[in-house]
């Protein structure tokens, strides 16, 4: 049997690994990943690198990064574990350990961070310990305000917001404090009115759209807007320009648009073909049959897109009440949803 260690010479093809982790073929880069997590969750890295360096660190940050780019939290779970339990002797980590870490564990477990403030605040702080510079701080900015747009979703249902309003009050409470980034502490002020009455949900709505255009800038090497695609699946009760014009919105061209609004032949779409295509940032969908062409062993095609490995991110266009619909208010919450997202993980 050829062990893994004759797969992949690690450190031999560091620097190939390292060079080409973002690049165009993506199945060798998917074979490099499995393999460089059969090696960390068997023996670590540390027989290779020595613990805290540059090379040790780096091949860490990019296995965690396509666990994440593969919505693969499990085994990105098991990174973070591993990167921890390996310097635990040194206690020294590289500040892209505590931003991914919110952003597996808040992807794992969506409410934890929410009902647990205090934590996520202590990781953030030791973050911006470690990381010194305006980019480094601007990518935490974005990895928390995803977390809000989260939180944003559960309480803009009506039917959930009593629920979360007593969560939420010690969520604002904590994270005010946490005073980095201007904008970040204006998007919470913005919930909190929400959460207390002082605006109404379609004027929170309106206001955020000036917040969301701000963010046009993406960090430049790890992310490129204008090759990025998003599909939009489900029946519409908006024609295709008009998604379209509101996707410009959120700085998606029309030709970086995919839609699949035809609900007779969406049982025949061919899902499969968006697993593991690192071009699409995510899957907006609506209303579409229970039952349809690569749904598998799943009881949906929903649950296919949500739960199987490789598969972008999936955001529900659904309406406040919860119901799937593709109107031009939910289209709207899920944009920004999908966005935030995409600019956390970048």
């Amino acid at each position: 049997m050829i062990t893994v260690a004759e797969k992949l010479d690690i450190k031999k093809d560091y620097k190939t690994i390292i060079a080409n982790h973002r690049g165009e073929d993506k199945s060798a880069i998917r074979d490099i990943f499995y393999t460089l997590i059969d090696e960390i969750t068997a023996t670590g890295l540390a027989g290779y690198f020595d613990v805290g360096s540059r090379e040790f660190d780096e091949l860490y940050r990019i296995a965690l990064y396509l666990a994440i780019k593969y919505q693969d939290y499990a085994n990105a779970n098991n990174i973070i574990q591993s990167y921890k339990k390996e310097n635990d002797r040194v206690k020294r980590y590289a500040p892209w350990y505590y931003r991914y870490a919110i952003i597996v564990y808040a992807c794992r477990l969506p409410r934890y961070f929410i009902e647990k403030p205090k934590k996520l605040k202590k990781k953030a702080v030791r973050y911006l310990k470690l990381a010194k510079s305006k980019s480094e701080h601007d990518l935490l900015a974005k990895t928390l305000k995803w977390h809000l747009t989260y939180l944003e979703c559960l309480l803009r249902e009506e039917r959930r917001r009593d629920k979360y309003k007593d969560v939420f009050a010690g969520f604002y409470q904590t994270m005010l404090t946490l005073d980095f980034c201007e904008e970040y502490t204006k998007q919470l002020n913005k919930l909190n009115d929400l959460v207390s009455g002082k605006i109404d949900w379609e004027e929170y709505v309106n206001i955020d759209q000036d917040l969301i255009l701000e963010e046009e800038t993406r960090h430049p090497e790890t992310y490129d807007e204008t090759d990025k695609i998003i599909v939009i699946i489900g029946d519409s009760e908006v024609k295709p320009q008009q998604i379209l014009g509101i996707a410009k919105n959120y700085g998606y061209q029309k030709e970086n648009v995919e839609l699949y609004l035809d609900y007779s032949k969406l049982t025949n779409l061919k899902f499969s073909k968006f697993q593991y295509n690192d071009k699409i940032d995510g899957i907006i969908i609506g209303p579409v049959p229970h039952s349809a062409r690569d749904k598998g062993n799943y009881s949906s095609i929903i649950q296919t897109l949500t739960e199987e490995d490789g598969y972008p991110r999936v955001i529900k266009c659904q309406t406040e009440a919860g119901n799937l619909k593709i109107t031009k208010s939910a289209l709207h919450n899920a944009l920004k949803e999908l966005k935030s997202y995409a600019m956390a993980i970048a």
